[in-house]
């Protein structure tokens, strides 16, 4: 994640209002690391590289991603022998040569592996620094890269051939100007999800996200959490803000599921959107946007549900809408 340095304190505030504790700093860039569970979030503001200018220019924007594979060298193998651009970045005697490519617009893709432990070799503990939290989110639940419609094909057929993944059927998103196109692709054991959207439809967010130059294509990160009641209670609790719903979301709610009345009025009073799938049930809720359109997403899955939602993505369109035609203009 990278940004200026004026905008660390706001990114380190969001951040621990999460849950995130910044257990490390790298130790030749003003990189932070902020760790909960098996979440890693790096906070790049270092004034010497590619990130600094995508920050300077944007704002805050997920400049790169780091993928673990069982080998990092094949991987990026495979990627160059796709087509992928290869990507030499400085790094210090003792520091890890990590594997990389060009993403998506302006983006990197990191290879890892078992054998790399980046964080012994690259990283060192702050003074004051507190263990890892252990509270709130505990995963990626899954990555959300939004993209030049006619790049779609491209990136998910990148995906497959370099991950152990497998695409699901295309679906549309209806957006209030247009359809958004959202094709997912998720490894066999669920440890990797990714969702690609894009449009043709030109005053769609998906589309005027692209439009606008926002440097990198993650527009948002999906934290899994074990229980979402809880964890909107916790952000409340913690000035974090959530993405407002309308009342008429949970009257529809309530006409298509069977769910108790306490229950739709618990999810009403902390804005918690629900799905289900035959398997089992889906409970999310979204973070406001910031920096250059980024904003988070809090998922809990049970019984084995295995979408993303999509039925209530028009919901969360809408409410971003609204959200940005009250926003104070400047």
């Amino acid at each position: 994640l990278a940004c200026k340095p004026d905008d660390i304190s706001e990114i380190e505030s969001l951040l621990t209002k999460v849950g995130m504790v910044k257990t490390g700093m790298h130790k030749s860039k003003q990189v932070a690391r902020f760790q909960n569970g098996n979440v890693n979030i790096l906070v790049n503001s270092d004034p010497a590289g590619r990130s600094f200018d995508l920050a300077s220019e944007h704002g805050a924007v997920v400049s790169e991603i780091a993928f673990t594979t069982p080998d990092a060298a094949a991987a990026h193998k495979r990627a160059l022998a796709l087509g992928a651009e290869p990507v030499a970045l400085p790094h210090q005697a003792g520091e890890q040569n990590i594997p990389t490519v060009r993403g998506v617009a302006e983006s990197l893709i990191r290879f890892l592996d078992p054998t790399m432990d980046i964080w012994a070799s690259d990283f060192e503990k702050p003074d004051g620094s507190g263990p890892a939290g252990t509270n709130g989110v505990h995963s990626i639940d899954h990555i959300a890269q939004t993209m030049g419609y006619d790049e779609m094909l491209s990136w998910t057929q990148f995906y497959t051939s370099i991950f152990s993944t497998a695409k699901s059927p295309m679906v549309d998103v209806i957006d209030p100007e247009g359809i958004i196109r959202s094709q997912a692709v998720t490894g066999q054991d669920g440890g990797l999800r990714l969702t690609l959207n894009g449009s043709e439809a030109r005053r769609t967010s998906a589309h005027r996200f692209v439009a606008d130059g926002a440097g990198a294509t993650v527009q948002h990160l999906a934290f899994a959490v074990n229980e979402a009641v809880e964890m909107a209670e916790h952000l409340h609790q913690n000035g974090f803000s959530i993405l407002p719903q309308t009342e008429n979301y949970y009257a529809d709610l309530a006409a298509r599921f069977d769910l108790p009345e306490a229950f739709i009025a618990k999810l009403k009073a902390l804005h918690i959107l629900y799905d289900e799938d035959e398997s089992g049930g889906f409970l999310h809720f979204y973070g406001t946007v910031f920096g250059n359109g980024l904003f988070f997403e809090f998922v809990e899955r049970r019984d084995g549900y295995d979408g993303f939602g999509a039925p209530n993505a028009p919901f969360r369109l809408a409410a971003q809408r609204r959200m940005a035609a009250n926003a104070p203009a400047g």
